[in-house]
């Protein structure tokens, strides 16, 4: 019995082995190593919810302060328009006495003048060279065209009229025979500019805004289709059929174009007596 019992104490376990390779898997992470990677997966989960948390608060910050921001600019805008509104309302003003005052000074001019006759000649010298200038109103028979921007589509860029294409039409009007011209109650002379500033046009710097009226003084018969047959008039019929821009041109009666603005007087001399 002893020897059968010492005989079974000798004798290894026939999975011995394997149990070796479970305690080798059981035990193969050391326990500093889990400690250390537990660690790391921690602190790595926090860097990822700093990250995403940074966004977060600048994006809550920046509504905030939109948020804040905005009556302050809502009030600036509002004084920006009233100050623009009170600009051309002081223009409109400025551009009305001007014109009484020019009526003043012709009308003193011409009283002065007509005690001689060589006065009478030099008032009408004058009064020549003031309607070739523009410088003085005029009223007559002409054509009156008008131009807009094409009518606004739905995911689709509007056609807008530009400063140079109201420039080429009232070249082409000039050429066309006109004797005078103004644009939305702004007097074309020799000296005006027509350009364009921001999204608005300016006529002898002041804005005008469509539609577009050009009112021309000159033969309503013979001014449609010398422009028909110009470069402007091709251009403007490509404009209307190709882009939608609205260009209608038709014959008018007793038409009224202010004076145009005056030059700065630059030279003068005494005339002879």
């Amino acid at each position: 019995m002893d020897d059968l019992h010492s005989a079974g104490m000798g004798r290894a376990r026939p999975d011995a082995s394997m149990s070796l390779l479970d305690d080798i898997t059981a035990t193969a992470l050391d326990p500093a190593y889990a400690t250390a990677k537990g660690t790391r997966t921690r602190h790595t989960g926090l860097a990822t919810f700093v990250v995403l948390l940074v966004p977060g608060l600048l994006l809550a910050i920046a509504v905030v302060h939109a948020q804040r921001g905005a009556p302050a600019l809502a009030r600036q805008h509002g004084q920006l328009v009233r100050a623009i509104h009170d600009r051309e309302h002081t223009a409109d003003r400025l551009r009305r006495q001007t014109a009484a005052l020019r009526a003043d000074v012709a009308g003193l001019r011409r009283e002065r003048l007509a005690h001689s006759r060589r006065g009478r000649a030099a008032e009408r010298d004058l009064t020549t060279a003031a309607r070739g200038a523009a410088l003085s109103a005029a009223t007559g028979d002409g054509v009156r065209v008008t131009v807009d921007d094409a009518p606004a589509r739905s995911g689709q860029p509007q056609a807008r009229v530009y400063d140079r294409d109201l420039q080429t039409l009232v070249n082409g009007l000039w050429a066309a025979g006109a004797t005078g011209i103004e644009v939305n109650g702004q007097r074309i002379t020799s000296t005006t500019a027509i350009r364009e500033a921001g999204s608005s046009i300016l006529v002898d710097f002041c804005p005008v805004s469509p539609p577009y009226r050009l009112d021309a003084l000159g033969d309503p018969d013979a001014i449609p289709a010398r422009l028909a047959d110009s470069t402007a008039g091709r251009r403007m019929n490509t404009l209307a059929n190709g882009f939608g821009i609205r260009y209608d041109m038709h014959s008018a009666d007793d038409l009224r174009l202010p004076a145009g603005s005056g030059g700065t007087l630059r030279y003068a001399r005494t005339a002879a007596r």
